[in-house]
């Protein structure tokens, strides 16, 4: 029969007693590393010694078939290999390389290499993109492009510029980006962009200065002011310096973009706010949404069997039975967890198949975070604390690691602990900015400044970007996945049924996930304000993880942000079916 385990790090038998004390000196941060300039990499050096290559196997799919000749190349490298006749291939890669995908007339698709990563089932698409750049010496264009645009100094006719100009619609920016500086990356051949003195900074070409940005005839230097992405009618750039030099002035050295937004006089409407690092479409809610208890999927050999027992102890026998054959899977363990609270709220019980979980996964970051998200949802911080520095244990480089910490710290309490967690990471990397972690974190932070305890004055300086007063009565959502591989839609549906997606896919937001690995975190934060209403919905589209085993979600909500009586629900959501909308969230 089950017994409580001793777990590596703090035992149960303690830690209901001596937890506290404990925890504020269990973990000594180790001193900052001194870096000059921001390096997100998780894995900066590639690893070149043999012995450090793991076999990465998977199947490559597209339209609709299983594809053969598909060249899988590790990035940097002269290791490459074809996938066979039913689409399959294996390669030998290292943690921090690069996987390359490529197929004529298909878009290649670039995947980084984690800890976990053994296994990767990757689906192609038909390469859509279009050629962003427009040659006047050219016979035809090769896209649609109008031959004239408007700039501060009058109209452009592009045939009689005497240089090459770029041209993109405003539908086909990247409109997951964190702002314009971001949404544009990917899109305009030669764009770049660098951190300067902690703000992102874009260039058009390699070692040109920033550009001269046009919003609506108003011109800014370095950095645009915000602009909500889905008003945005077109961009044109002037990348040669004499061009724009000649029309702009000696501020234009490192180029123009010239922005222009959607005339409201043509009915183009302004969505109500959400989050502006969510970077949505605007479309019309179908109400195709169902209940998420409505999942369907095929079902383990074991959930018959547990549907069917009566008590604890015959639940117990049937986990068992079946650890054998499960011992590996997280889910199997969440599973019995989850029927044992809610048949008789055994949480004794329930405990103990978790503690069997975390000796079976150990190595396993991954199962370990589906279990510190049940412990959370469960209100069992201080369970979900040592999961999670066994987490930070395993993947030391990743920026989810110090964040998850330096929160879970935050909700039992500990605040000073939580501070030095999240000011080691700022340390580390110099910059909030630049990518959603950051964000999240930023926000993390500024919750303890505007609510610091009585007593605690931290060594180092925060200052807030505003004051709380002017902070808006918002609701904050936190989503945060186990499997980094994951790929979903995220629909925001406001009162008014305009619904916003993101797209969380290597399609669509190829830059984006694997900005997510290479920094090393899963989570993304969406703020509704301006809140005046209820009636906002959520909704989601799973499409898989690129293996057979679910993925587990975490949606934290949180009221009166930073304010007295602030509430934070959390919940925790297998995902299984996929390719079918449904409703995760109602406020």
């Amino acid at each position: 029969m089950l017994t409580p385990k001793s777990i590596p790090l703090l035992g149960r038998t303690n830690m209901r007693i001596a937890l506290l004390p404990v925890l504020v000196l269990f973990f000594v941060l180790p001193a900052p590393a001194k870096t000059t300039e921001y390096d997100s990499s998780i894995n900066s050096t590639y690893k070149t010694d043999p012995s450090s290559f793991r076999e990465i196997t998977g199947y490559v799919r597209g339209q609709g078939t299983m594809l053969s000749n598909v060249r899988v190349a590790v990035k940097d490298s002269s290791r490459e290999t074809l996938t066979d006749d039913k689409g399959f291939y294996s390669i030998k890669a290292a943690q921090g390389e690069v996987l390359v995908f490529s197929h004529l007339g298909l878009k290649s698709m670039e995947i980084v290499v984690e800890d976990i990563t053994r296994e990767l089932d990757v689906s192609l698409v038909k390469d859509s993109r279009m050629l962003d750049e427009v040659k006047l010496n050219a016979s035809a264009n090769s896209v649609d492009v109008p031959d004239e645009f408007d700039t501060n100094y009058g109209k452009v006719n592009r045939k009689k510029l005497g240089y090459s100009s770029n041209y993109l619609a405003g539908e086909n920016l990247n409109l997951a980006g964190v702002d314009l500086v971001d949404a544009l990356r990917g899109k305009i051949p030669g764009y770049q962009v660098y951190s300067l003195n902690r703000v992102q900074t874009a260039q058009l070409r390699p070692g040109g200065g920033p550009p001269l940005w046009e919003i609506d005839g108003v011109l800014f230097q370095n950095e645009p002011p915000y602009i909500d992405l889905n008003t945005i009618e077109s961009i044109n750039v002037i990348k040669s310096p004499g061009g724009a030099m000649a029309r702009y002035g000696g501020l234009a050295s490192g180029g123009v973009i010239i922005v222009r937004t959607l005339d409201k006089a043509k009915g183009q409407s302004v969505p109500q706010k959400i989050d502006v690092s969510s970077g949505t479409n605007v479309n019309l809610y179908k109400k195709d949404a169902v209940s998420f208890a409505n999942q369907s999927y095929v079902k383990p050999s074991y959930h018959n069997t547990l549907e069917g027992t009566k008590n604890s102890l015959e639940t117990l026998e049937s986990f068992e039975k079946f650890l054998p054959i499960y011992k590996d899977d997280a889910t199997f363990y969440l599973d019995y967890a989850r029927r044992l609270m809610k048949m008789e709220n055994n949480e004794e019980a329930s405990l103990k198949v978790l503690d069997e979980m975390q000796d079976n996964l150990f190595y396993d970051p991954v199962g370990l975070k589906s279990l510190a998200y049940f412990y959370q949802e469960k209100n069992m911080d201080l369970e979900a604390l040592r999961v999670y520095l066994r987490v930070l244990s395993l993947r030391p480089e990743y920026a989810q690691s110090y964040r998850d910490l330096a929160s879970t710290y935050r909700s039992i309490g500990l605040i000073e602990s939580s501070w030095n967690y999240y000011m080691y990471y700022l340390n580390k990397v110099k910059s909030l900015g630049g990518s959603a972690i950051g964000e999240t974190i930023y926000h993390e932070m500024e919750e303890i400044h505007y609510r610091m305890p009585k007593g605690f004055r931290p060594k180092e300086a925060f200052v807030s970007k505003t004051p709380l007063k002017d902070v808006p009565k918002d609701v904050r959502l936190i989503f945060e996945w186990d499997n980094s591989e994951a790929e979903f839609e995220l629909e925001f549906v406001n009162p008014q049924g305009q619904a916003y997606s993101f797209i969380h896919t290597y399609e669509y937001n190829d830059e984006q996930i694997n900005d997510e690995k290479t920094r090393g975190y899963s989570s993304r934060e969406y703020i509704i304000d301006e809140l005046n209403q209820n009636g906002w919905l959520v909704n989601l589209i799973y499409f898989g993880n690129k293996s057979n085993k679910p993925t587990y979600l975490k949606v934290t909500e949180i009221r009166n942000w930073a304010r007295k009586g602030q509430n934070e629900e959390v919940s925790v959501l297998k995902l299984v079916e996929k390719n079918k909308k449904f409703q995760l969230v109602r406020i």
